[in-house]
């Protein structure tokens, strides 16, 4: 019998099925909702990748090349014959950050035997060419350079490298010297990748078996404590992110990386790298790159380090602060001995070589190859006068070179008259709160080789050698009687020196007297002038009326054109800043040339290729005829009239055109000298313009002293002046007389105004 089978129902059997594989509606959602989200997270993370990619490579392109002006001393020419004492010599190779050794072995460095000196210069970029370093050895003898070589040959002439006095940038900028890669040394590339990134050359941004090993030790250690950062993140972060460690500041990290990696050569990565990398600070500034670094701490350039400095600069990538050489000295030395053990572990130093050098000292300057707030006042007319021709972002981050006027050893020893000397001042006379402002001067070339703006040289802020605006007293009289000798008088012409009454244009009398309230009767303009006598000036300049004085300020710029001429401006009615006194008696002090005063001599770029120079421009003053015979007048200021105390402040007797300066109540203390070579202007006052109880012969003239104690001064042969004739006159009424007489003297005349009363010696 056949055995029956059963059939299914293929319709229930279907739909049986479908009823037991159908997805809720609900997780259908879901999975649309996550998938969404999804899609919108990585098409905003895909933009926000490429927005921060972008900008990374915009603002790489912007920031790594910035660089602030740096601003240079004039260099020190030496030639032979030239007078140059070893004191001086040393002074100014110290300011120059030169350090003194047993024997120069590398730039930078200086050896004394007696008076000779080896001197290991610095190359520089000068604007007729680059100069090398090189060995310049001098043999001084009797403050004079008997003979000089170069390189083992012998010269006639020698440049050393200037001084770097400052640098003009932003607010809180960074500073870096910027070097391409083929400038530094092999050691130093090679080391910086051998302890920061040795798989520099292989990654692509991040080297992921580094990044590993990093977060296995984070993660044993149970903080992070390691990064695994490789240079182009480092790099990365030193120009765009903070030092916050967090994952999200690791993501940007490094997606920044791996977009610089893609767009730019390890070339120009490792290149930047070495110019970014922070190793340190001064003042506001951060010190960026090895080679700003090697200035800092060595004074050097980086192509001359030895390579235990190399390795304290690579040690000092781990932490700038943490490892100060000048502020952790046993930490620094630690961390320079690791590295050394690097270099022989990775076949960079022979380990022979790398024992020697772990026993070298760190050899790090106790002072800083640069500082950051040197000679503020003098910064500060060098950026006002830089200002005319260049806008400040151009001064901040073009890189510039700027060669100035200043000495050096000159603006040493007036920074020292400023706090020194006005300190003595106020302990000797019982003064309080003086302060000073000062100005020297080459005349002749119009540079102006030093400057200070306050008692405490090294204070930022009121700039008085340029901005104190003081009323200048008696300083204007040499003027007065240099129209006068313009107008046909002589030295020995006889002015009164009695009461004046001078009615002014509002009814009002005005009634000057002398600084000793004496009437002297009829005297000499020598005399009158020597003497001070304020008199004797009045009358001579109603004469011939104030208008003319006041033209004269006008055509040397130093009065508005609108301003009235006022008879008190005959006694120095008028307000001017120590660098505009400076500028009023440089025509004096050149014989009648006139020039401006500058601080800047030339601006350099990069490449040491000149932009901008700076020549001495002449123009001759109408009165230059009359004018040696106003220097031989202030000569004998200094011997015989007002400052006749100066040759024993300084010591010697010297031949200095010299004139000193008081105002009314006291309130201001002013000295002008000038010599063969050089111009000086002192201004000592309070800042309030109350009355100090001061003089120009006991406050600024001490202090002038005080600068040129021991400077070097070439004094003014009076019978060299030109266009003159002398003759042999008595000093009290002017006649000409025999030489061997009783109170008689040599006095010079403009020929033709000669004297004409001629007499014996008096009974």
């Amino acid at each position: 019998m056949a055995k029956k089978t059963r059939r299914r129902t293929p319709a229930k059997t279907s739909k049986r099925k479908s009823a037991k594989w159908q997805t809720p509606l609900w997780r259908i959602r879901l999975v649309c909702c996550l998938a969404g989200i999804t899609g919108l997270l990585t098409g905003a993370g895909a933009c926000w990748v490429y927005a921060i990619s972008t900008q990374v490579v915009v603002h790489f392109e912007q920031r790594r090349w910035d660089v602030p002006t740096r601003v240079y001393a004039r260099p020190l020419t030496v030639f032979t014959g030239m007078s140059l004492s070893s004191q001086l010599l040393t002074a100014e190779l110290q300011a120059a950050g030169y350090q003194q050794t047993s024997e120069p072995s590398q730039p930078g460095q200086y050896a004394v035997n007696g008076e000779a000196f080896a001197i290991y210069t610095r190359p520089f970029a000068f604007a007729d060419g680059q100069q090398p370093a090189q060995v310049v050895e001098l043999q001084l003898t009797g403050g004079q350079v008997e003979r000089l070589s170069v390189n083992r040959q012998p010269g006639s002439l020698a440049r050393l490298d200037p001084a770097e006095i400052g640098s003009l940038h932003a607010l809180g900028g960074d500073d870096r010297t910027v070097l391409p890669l083929e400038a530094f040394p092999e050691l130093l590339v090679t080391g910086v990748q051998a302890v920061e990134d040795r798989n520099f050359k292989h990654h692509y941004g991040i080297d992921w078996r580094g990044l590993a090993r990093a977060m296995w030790r984070n993660l044993s250690s149970g903080s992070i404590s390691q990064g695994g950062s490789t240079i182009t993140q480092q790099m990365v972060r030193n120009l765009y992110l903070t030092n916050n460690r967090n994952l999200w500041r690791k993501f940007n990290e490094m997606v920044m990386a791996i977009a610089l990696e893609r767009r730019y050569s390890k070339h120009e990565i490792l290149e930047t790298y070495l110019n970014q990398v922070y190793l340190g600070q001064v003042g506001g500034r951060g010190i960026h790159g090895f080679a700003r670094a090697s200035e800092y701490y060595f004074a050097v350039p980086v192509q001359n380090l030895q390579p235990h400095q190399i390795a304290l600069l690579v040690g000092m990538v781990r932490g700038a602060s943490w490892y100060n050489p000048r502020r952790h000295e046993q930490r620094a030395l630690e961390r320079r001995n690791v590295i050394l053990d690097s270099f022989a572990v990775t076949g960079l130093l022979p380990e022979q070589q790398a024992l020697q050098w772990r026993r070298q000292p760190l050899s790090v300057r106790l002072q800083p190859g640069f500082r950051s707030s040197r000679y503020p006042a003098f910064m500060d007319l060098v950026r006002r006068q830089l200002r005319e021709q260049y806008a400040e972002d151009e001064l901040q981050r073009e890189g510039l070179r700027v060669l100035t006027t200043l000495d050096p050893v000159a603006q040493a020893e007036a920074e020292q008259a400023a706090s020194k000397g006005l300190s003595g001042i106020e302990r000797d006379h019982g003064w309080t709160e003086l302060q000073t402002g000062m100005v020297i001067a080459d005349p002749h070339t119009g540079d102006i080789l030093a400057l200070v703006g306050d008692r405490n040289p090294a204070r930022a802020g009121f700039n008085r050698a340029v901005d104190a605006r003081r009323q200048v007293g008696s300083v204007i009289k040499p003027f007065v009687y240099l129209l006068a000798l313009a107008g046909g008088d002589n030295l020995m012409t006889v002015v009164s020196d009695a009461a004046i009454t001078v009615p002014m244009p509002n009814g009002d009398i005005w009634q000057p007297q002398n600084y000793d309230r004496q009437n002297h009767g009829s005297v000499t303009l020598l005399t009158a002038l020597i003497q001070s006598y304020n008199q004797a000036t009045v009358r001579l300049g109603m004469g011939f009326g104030p208008e003319r004085l006041a033209a004269l300020l006008k055509n040397l710029q130093l009065l508005p054109d609108n301003a009235l001429p006022h008879p008190s401006l005959l006694l120095g009615a008028l307000e001017l800043s120590p660098l505009e006194v400076a500028s009023l008696y440089q025509v004096l002090a050149a014989d009648g040339y006139r020039t401006r005063l500058s601080a800047v001599r030339e601006v350099l770029d990069t490449n040491g290729q000149a932009l901008t120079r700076y020549p001495v421009q002449l123009d001759v003053f109408p009165q230059r005829e009359m004018i040696p015979l106003i220097t031989f007048a202030l000569t004998e200021v200094a011997h015989r009239g007002t400052a006749w105390r100066l040759p024993r402040l300084l010591g010697r007797n010297l031949n200095i055109a010299a004139k000193t300066g008081t105002t009314n109540d006291q309130r201001d203390s002013w000295f002008v000298g000038y010599t063969d070579d050089r111009l000086a202007v002192v201004w000592v006052g309070r800042d309030d313009n109350q009355p100090a109880g001061i003089a120009g012969s006991t406050a600024a003239m001490p202090v002038w002293a005080e600068i040129f104690d021991d400077l070097p001064l070439r004094d003014i042969d009076v019978y060299r002046l030109p266009g003159l004739t002398w003759y042999w006159v008595d000093w009290l009424d002017g006649w000409v007389t025999e030489e061997n007489c009783p109170g008689a003297g040599l006095v010079p005349f403009r020929p033709g105004s000669e004297p004409l009363q001629w007499r014996p010696c008096r009974s």
